[in-house]
């Protein structure tokens, strides 16, 4: 499998450093055009070494498929004329249009290409690209998987459906040029080819912008969710409507509709759920636990638990942990079964 990926790779390659050779392109050197080629072979071989070697984690579990994979970038000043396909591919594979105008099919009809635009291919779609003899294309490229990969086109508003987008190709080509001087297989640069490709999908949201529709009950569970996560800090109200990109009345309006409970509500049984969590489990202090589920004040802390509970915090640890050593002392009593 990987000796058949890296053939695919240099085959690929191969077709466009031909097509390269019959263009006048000042810009791409026949070093530039070996290099290019190494990097996309190289690239797409260690990144299908790591989908096959399935490394093993500490524990010996499965390490998980990385996120977003590059198997290859490259750039290209087009022949007049120049055509590719019919073809098909096992990743997503994205162009980005400096200059010049043509032309992708797919299976969903034909879609013109012009300058500051871009195309997207799927995994497993045939299609079929070309510029025009009078206004060839010069693009760069970047070849992509991993198991977030969709979900960023998704975000982009990118499809097989919708393959062409804006995109500013001066920025793009800047971060392809950089994924392809990462070489090496470290960790270190690993995470710093990831970011670039997360850095190229911010630009391509940024300019294809998809309006999002989102009911009430969205927002409310965005609220809830990231409420229940910063719960235990000195969060405000003001700051969980900011977030999910509400006005802090509509959003009260919002939760109280759909839990018949506001915000603030919801806020202090996060809190005394945390608390109770604490007092049954550890040995803390009244006031360590006070502080370490968000309440400044221990003596608040304390009323406001006795109001909502029914019974102080320390009477609270005390019945829970009377339960817990009655329930042993029961299930030590119960008389063995004989067997027969």
């Amino acid at each position: 499998m990987l000796q058949r990926s890296a053939r695919s790779a240099i085959i690929y390659m191969c077709f466009r450093l031909r097509q390269n050779g019959k263009a006048q392109n000042t810009c791409c050197c026949a070093a530039y055009k070996e290099k290019t080629a190494k990097n996309a072979v190289k690239r797409i071989i260690m990144n299908r070494e790591n989908d096959i070697r399935t490394p093993q984690g500490e524990t010996g579990e499965k390490v998980p498929q990385a996120p977003v994979c590059v198997y290859y970038c490259g750039h290209e000043q087009c022949a007049p004329g120049h055509r590719f396909g019919p073809a098909t591919r096992n990743h997503h594979l994205l162009h980005f249009v400096a200059h010049g105008s043509g032309e992708l099919k797919n299976v969903h009809g034909r879609f013109r290409v012009e300058a500051g635009s871009g195309f997207y291919i799927a995994p497993g779609e045939t299609t079929v690209y070309g510029t025009g003899t009078d206004d060839p294309w010069e693009y760069c490229w970047i070849g992509l998987g991993g198991s977030d990969a969709s979900r960023l086109l998704a975000l982009a508003g990118i499809s097989s459906a919708h393959p062409v987008f804006e995109c500013n190709y001066d920025a793009v080509r800047e971060i392809t040029e950089r994924i392809n001087a990462r070489q090496g297989i470290d960790n270190s640069m690993q995470l710093r080819v990831i970011s670039d490709v997360y850095t190229l999908f911010s630009l391509l949201c940024r300019n294809n912008r998809t309006p999002v529709v989102q009911c009430g009950d969205d927002y409310v569970n965005k609220a809830l969710a990231f409420l229940r996560e910063v719960a235990y800090y000195d969060v405000k109200i003001d700051q969980v409507a900011s977030y999910v990109g509400l006005d802090r009345s509509h959003l009260y309006r919002l939760t109280q509709a759909r839990t018949g409970k506001s915000l603030k509500e919801h806020l202090i049984q996060f809190r005394l759920d945390r608390a109770k969590e604490l007092l049954q489990s550890t040995d803390f202090g009244i006031a360590q636990i006070a502080s370490a589920c968000g309440f400044n004040d221990s003596n608040h802390f304390a009323k406001l638990f006795r109001s909502r509970v029914g019974v102080s915090p320390s009477q609270y640890r005390s019945s829970r942990r009377l339960g817990e050593s009655a329930k042993i002392f029961l299930t030590a009593q119960e008389p063995a079964q004989e067997d027969g």
